[in-house]
């Protein structure tokens, strides 16, 4: 039992860690990451995900690649459709829509073409931004002490490993 104690621990502490270095390294590699952590009012991007994105050129653009457009404070993801180099404009589908409703979005010679979304880590994030949710963390880090403590406890001697049957130590031979 002491063994899987020490295992679940050992899951929860590494799993924090890589949510922790998804978060925080790509910045620094100029990923852009859009966090939705409930602080974007109107947004198609799931609630408590991460959306990786790459700036790429508008060349580089195909039909079907996904882009993120910031508009009026939120955060979007789109679909392209159509790409005009000389007027910096992108035909877009909103894909969260079930209505296939085209926008028009003026660009840059960049935009973000996304790479990936990934679930639940966002809460991570969103945790860390009110009380109730340092307060959880915090309780997590004790509960997960705890748990190693426990684990400490309930391991056994090697002495009680090898005698657990009732069996006497043998007596040591002295001349």
């Amino acid at each position: 039992m002491s063994r899987f104690l020490k295992f679940i621990v050992h899951v929860v502490i590494f799993c924090t860690i890589i949510c922790v270095l998804a978060l925080t390294i790509p910045q620094f590699f100029g990923i852009y990451t859009a966090i939705n952590d409930g602080t974007y009012e109107d947004t198609n991007l799931p609630m408590g995900s991460v959306t990786y994105a790459r700036e790429a050129s508008l060349e580089s653009l195909n039909r079907g690649d996904s882009i993120l457009v910031q508009n009026q404070g939120n955060v979007y993801r789109y679909y392209v459709q159509n790409i005009d180099v000389e007027e910096k404009t992108c035909t877009v589908v909103n894909s969260a829509s079930s209505s296939e409703d085209e926008i028009r979005v003026a660009v840059q010679d960049t935009v973000p073409k996304v790479v990936i979304t990934v679930g639940v880590i966002g809460y991570l994030a969103a945790a860390t931004q009110s009380i109730e949710g340092i307060i959880i963390l915090g309780l997590a880090v004790v509960f997960l002490i705890i748990l190693y403590v426990i684990a400490e406890i309930w391991k056994k001697s090697p002495k009680e490993d090898q005698y657990e049957d009732g069996e006497e130590e043998p007596a040591l031979k002295s001349k």
